[in-house]
C-alpha cells in the first residue's frame, strides 16, 4: 500500500475513534482516571463501568491485571482485519457486531467464520484448555490462516456468588473472563481479566444481556486504547452497585 495513502487512512481512523468517545446522552459520566503511561501499563483491580441492561438491571464491569503494550494504540489504528476467536458464549459475537463501524477497521471476522477456519485446519478452539504456549501458537496460526492483523480471544474463567452476609451490600453473581488481543507477528498486546458483576434481587439481567454487556465493554476498551485515552475508572464502584443508574452522581454509568 502507498505510504501516503496508509498514513491518510490511519489518520482518518484516529479521528473516527476520537469522535466516538464523545459522551453519550443519558446517565454517562467519566470517573477520575489514571492515564496509561508510555511504557507497559498494569492496572489494579477496580471498577470500570456500569451498564444498564434492557430489562433495567445494572451490570458492573471490573478490570484486573490489565496489561497494555505501548504499541497497542498504533496496532489497532493500523489494522485492516480483526478476527474474533470462537466465542465461549455470546460475548465475542456481540463484540464483533459492535466493532463494525466503531473501531475504523476495514474487516471484522466473526467468531463463526473464525471457528469454521479453525476446524478446517484442525486448530483447537477452546483456549481455556491450552497452556500459555499452546494458546500463543494457536493465535499465531489463526492470524496467519485468516490474514488477520489482530485476533481477539476470550477465556471464560467461571462464576462466583457472593452472599455478602456480613455486610449491607447486595449479594452478587460474577461472571469472570480473560481477554487476549494478539497482534500478528508480535504477540499479545492487550490482556485483562474482566468481571461482570450483577446484583441479586430486583431486576435481574438474563445471561444473554450480561454477555452483551461484556462484548460492549471489550469494544469500549479497544476504542479507548486506540484513541489514546485508555484509563482505569477507580471511583466508587461499590456505591454504583447499590444505587444503580438512578442514583445521583452515578459514575461510569451507560444507558
Amino acid at each position: 500500500m502507498n505510504s501516503s495513502v496508509a498514513r491518510t487512512r490511519m489518520f482518518g481512523r484516529a479521528l473516527l475513534l476520537a469522535s466516538t468517545l464523545i459522551p453519550l446522552s443519558g446517565c454517562v459520566a467519566a470517573a477520575p482516571a489514571l492515564m496509561m503511561a508510555a511504557s507497559l501499563a498494569t492496572t489494579a483491580y477496580g471498577g470500570y463501568k456500569v451498564y444498564q441492561s434492557a430489562t433495567g438491571g445494572d451490570v458492573g464491569i471490573e478490570l484486573a491485571d490489565e496489561r497494555i503494550d505501548p504499541d497497542a494504540r498504533n496496532a489497532i489504528i493500523a489494522a485492516d482485519r480483526l478476527a474474533f476467536w470462537s466465542s465461549p458464549d455470546r460475548s465475542l459475537v456481540e463484540a464483533a457486531q459492535r466493532a463494525e463501524g466503531v473501531l475504523g477497521i476495514d474487516q471484522i471476522i466473526s467468531p463463526a467464520t473464525t471457528d469454521g477456519r479453525l476446524r478446517a485446519l484442525g486448530i483447537p478452539s477452546d483456549l481455556s484448555q491450552m497452556t500459555i504456549r499452546e494458546r500463543d501458537a494457536a493465535l499465531a496460526r489463526a492470524a496467519d490462516a485468516l490474514g488477520a492483523d489482530l485476533v481477539l480471544g476470550l477465556v471464560k474463567l467461571g462464576v462466583e456468588q457472593n452472599t455478602n452476609m456480613l455486610s449491607l451490600n447486595r449479594a452478587t453473581l460474577t461472571q469472570n473472563y480473560q481477554v487476549i488481543l494478539y497482534r500478528r507477528g508480535t504477540g499479545n498486546i492487550w490482556t485483562s481479566n474482566i468481571a461482570a458483576v450483577v446484583g441479586l434481587g430486583g431486576s435481574l439481567p438474563s445471561d444473554h444481556e450480561v454477555e452483551g454487556v461484556v462484548g460492549q465493554a471489550i469494544v469500549d476498551r479497544l476504542r479507548e486504547i486506540a484513541s489514546g485515552t485508555a484509563q482505569t475508572q477507580v471511583s466508587a464502584f461499590n456505591q454504583m452497585s447499590q444505587v444503580g443508574c438512578a442514583g445521583s452522581g452515578a459514575v461510569g454509568c451507560v444507558r
